[in-house]
């Protein structure tokens, strides 16, 4: 007995270009959120990587070269907001530059400064900043990432593998 893919009528509804649009309709939708400066302040490095990871993993050209030329205009905004780390950045902030930093260098607008002083001893443990957790004392790490390239920049979505650590 032969089974359908589920969601295959879903597929064969969409076609011809209505996907495509629809997509980009939703792209459009991320790029307003992140272009209105009260979301950029808060969801910023967020956005920045949403950005990113579509360019660099899309298989619509067009797409991706979209994604592309949004993350890179709203990279170079979250690097004149934020040149340095705040002196009394608390871990919270320090992952938030982490992240960000990451996604504005591979959108081409790297920063060694601010990635040097990311990489300055911690005020926070790292222990502490990875795996706290609101639901127990304990603080032993929940997942950890182990990309398939060291390099960084450039990794396909399923390059990223999440694994477990330790027991729940």
């Amino acid at each position: 007995m032969m089974h359908k893919k589920p969601g295959a009528s879903v597929v064969r509804k969409f076609a011809g270009g209505e996907c495509s649009r629809a997509v980009r309709r939703g792209l459009d939708f991320i790029y307003a959120v992140a272009c209105a400066p009260e979301h950029f302040a808060v969801y910023g490095s967020d956005l920045l990587n949403c950005f990113y990871f579509i360019a660099d993993t899309s298989r619509d050209a067009a797409l991706s070269r979209t994604a592309g030329r949004m993350g890179r205009e709203r990279a170079r905004q979250w690097r004149r907001e934020r040149p340095a780390l705040p002196p009394e950045a608390d871990a919270d902030t320090i992952l938030d530059y982490i992240q960000g930093s990451y996604a504005a260098d591979c959108l081409g607008f790297g920063d060694p400064q601010l990635n040097n002083s990311s990489r300055a001893p911690p005020r926070v443990s790292t222990r502490a900043t990875i795996s706290y957790s609101t639901r127990s004392s304990s603080r032993r790490p929940r997942t950890r990432r182990r990309s398939a390239t060291a390099a960084g920049c450039g990794t396909s979505a399923g390059a990223n593998v999440v694994a477990r650590a330790g027991r729940d």
